[in-house]
């Protein structure tokens, strides 16, 4: 049988893709006080000789507490890892495909469950949401979680950021058993709370999963990815197919995960 190569890579970016929506987010450094603030304009300027410094930034409003967030409003709260649209960066370079190959109507997931603002602790679950009837004009679709298992993870709270992980996530893609592992992930909550923004990912996927679902043997679809100098590492304990050369170090940063509207999350086993 011959096989059409440029189809099966294409449906191999496509699982790829699917497979970055895990959720994620270790949190990034400040801007504020590496660029716009001391250093840049306003410490140098406005801040310090001006408003803020002796007013508003560093007596009143902003050092003192307005930039924080009250987390109990975070609390139930479910956000899309959105890594079709969301802007993302990857380690390897797989992204370009992902804004064509990502189905918007379905993703992974997440919520914070607990927040302990003066221990800095974040307690998170991750599952899945899928749209009821995607047929539906998309300013119209419905919300829901899946069936799909939902885990649990805690964190660090930087109020208003956060990282979570790593945990391991075993999920079921299209009847293929999935596992990712040593995953780390975080953000940074608006101030409205619609949405994560400066969101980075990074783990292991165990790739043998996805071979399975396309019928593949265990390890063809690393060596695809080996002919492109992209090349899988052995699959830690714990993995379906621990000690194989079949797991993918992936990295997503600069991404942002929208609000997903009247979903809050339940554990799913």
């Amino acid at each position: 049988m011959t096989i059409n190569l440029t189809g099966r890579w294409l449906l191999l970016l496509g699982t790829l893709a699917a497979l970055l929506w895990i959720v994620g987010c270790p949190e990034e450094e400040d801007d504020d006080d590496a660029s716009d603030d001391d250093t840049s304009d306003d410490d140098t300027s406005d801040d310090d000789t001006g408003d803020d410094d002796t007013g508003d930034d560093d007596t009143g409003d902003d050092d003192t507490g307005d930039d924080d967030l009250d987390p109990s409003e975070a609390i139930g709260k479910t956000y899309l890892l959105d890594l079709g649209g969301g802007g993302f960066q990857y380690t390897p370079d797989v992204g370009g495909a992902l804004g064509i190959l990502l189905p918007d109507d379905q993703g992974v997931a997440f919520s914070a469950t607990a927040i302990d603002d003066g221990a800095g602790t974040i307690d998170l679950l991750i599952g899945s949401v899928i749209v009821e009837d995607p047929k539906l004009d998309p300013s119209k679709w419905i919300w829901v979680q899946s069936s799909a298992n939902t885990t649990t993870t805690d964190g660090n709270w930087y109020n208003p950021g956060f990282d979570g992980g790593p945990t391991d996530i075993a999920m079921d893609f299209q009847g293929a058993p999935i596992w990712l592992s040593q995953l780390t992930f975080g953000g940074e909550y608006a101030a409205d709370f619609s949405q994560i923004g400066n969101t980075e990912l990074e783990g292991l996927v165990d790739l043998a999963g996805f071979d399975e679902m396309l019928n593949f043997n265990p390890g063809t679809i690393c060596g695809m990815l080996s002919a492109t100098q992209i090349f899988c590492e052995t699959c830690p304990k714990g993995s379906p197919h621990a000690g194989g050369d079949y797991c993918l170090y992936l990295v997503a940063t600069g991404g942002t995960c929208p609000l997903v509207e009247g979903v809050e999350l339940v554990p799913v086993k």
